[in-house]
């Protein structure tokens, strides 16, 4: 099982370095003006980061001889990727904002199991960050049934 993770956790690791020499090969541009590399070298540098922070516990309890167990949780593995399907399913017609609001208050109280007090607070300030970002960039998102607004 441990095989696996560090295996996993190296594909990661290599992705990230992969990402940001080409991007690097893009050319980045300036803090002023950006380049088109700017943006996958910044995802491929978290990238990076996560696979690192991943892999360092993994690879800390080796070296200590301790076995990690990782319980089986494939109930919510299934449960993510059928709200993940029900996401897909209904953005078109309900739109972005209303699906996202589906989408983390479902994952926040089934998934995460959080009380619906901090799940709604939570969605609605995800929600207000959301709106926020597709201003000031201008995103086009599906409107759905906001179309109005």
């Amino acid at each position: 099982m441990r095989k696996g993770r560090v295996f996993a956790g190296g594909i990661l690791l290599a992705l990230g370095i992969f990402i940001c020499q080409q991007a690097i090969q893009l050319s980045l541009g300036q803090a002023s003006r950006p380049g088109p590399g700017f943006v996958p070298f910044g995802l491929g540098s978290i990238l990076i980061l996560l696979s690192l922070l991943y892999l360092v516990p993994i690879l800390q309890t080796a070296e200590r001889g301790e076995t990690s167990r990782v319980p089986s949780k494939f109930h919510r593995t299934l449960l993510a990727v059928g709200i993940l399907c029900l996401f897909n399913g209904v953005l078109t017609g309900l739109g972005y904002l209303i699906s996202t609001f589906l989408l983390f208050i479902l994952w926040l109280m089934l998934i995460e199991r959080k009380k619906w007090q901090l799940s709604l607070g939570l969605t609605c300030l995800a929600l207000v960050f959301v709106y926020v970002f597709n201003l000031l960039f201008s995103v086009q998102l599906p409107k759905g049934l906001l179309m109005a607004f």
